[in-house]
């Protein structure tokens, strides 16, 4: 006999249950050793009143039990309410927990950013500067502002008999303007020219202008 069909039949019956009488009537006298192999597994229960033995499944005589025994009914509904107020609690827990962690691991990712970011900031060397072509800063001068700082340089740098060496101006303007040595004397060249009547040159030195094959490295304000 399987124990399944028993066992359905007697779910079915409800919160009332179904009496071991009517079962052996549908299924025989074997019907006994059936019962006892499912009361072993706590898969139904019964009770005894008087002369009569009735059975049920598991959540049937739960439901049994509290439509008949008020005392029961008490205590299941104190039961509850309390592991209801657990299960809140637990639940409230872990929502406090949860945003803790959020929190804590939010300022953590926050704090390692600033620290990598500040790492790097150190230990990261500046870039190389760029090669000097000619054409950074000195490509923005035109010629009469080269004059006018020229001019000014002239007049800053101390000489005791007027004459200043084109070297330490142009030293000053490609340290200040970032443009070549080449380019400083075209710049000088177009200077001279144009302005021949407001500088005097003078040969010698180790670098400057050409003036007629030599090279002209002195200069002063006329």
């Amino acid at each position: 006999m399987s124990s399944e069909k028993v066992y359905k039949r007697i779910e079915s019956s409800g919160a009332q249950g179904i009496p071991r009488m009517k079962l052996r009537k549908e299924f025989g006298i074997k019907a006994d050793k059936t019962l006892e192999e499912l009361i072993a597994k706590n898969t139904i229960f019964i009770e005894k009143k008087g002369r009569t033995i009735t059975c049920w499944s598991k959540d049937n005589y739960m439901q049994h039990l509290l439509n008949s025994d008020p005392k029961f009914k008490l205590i299941f509904d104190m039961y509850s309410k309390t592991d209801n107020k657990i299960s809140n609690t637990i639940s409230k827990i872990n929502r406090d927990l949860n945003d803790k962690v959020t929190n804590i691991t939010s300022e953590l990712n926050t704090k390692v950013s600033t620290l990598v970011t500040e790492v790097k900031a150190i230990v990261t060397p500046p870039p190389p500067p760029a090669p000097d072509n000619g054409n950074h800063n000195g490509s923005k001068l035109t010629l009469e502002q080269f004059r006018m700082e020229f001019d000014r340089t002239l007049t800053e740098i101390p000489t005791a008999i007027g004459w200043v060496e084109l070297s330490k101006i142009r030293e000053r303007i490609c340290d200040k303007y970032n443009i070549s040595k080449q380019n400083f004397y075209s710049f000088a060249s177009q200077l001279f020219d144009q302005f021949n009547s407001r500088y005097e040159l003078s040969s010698g030195g180790n670098e400057g202008v050409m003036v007629r094959g030599l090279v002209h490295g002195f200069v002063r304000c006329i």
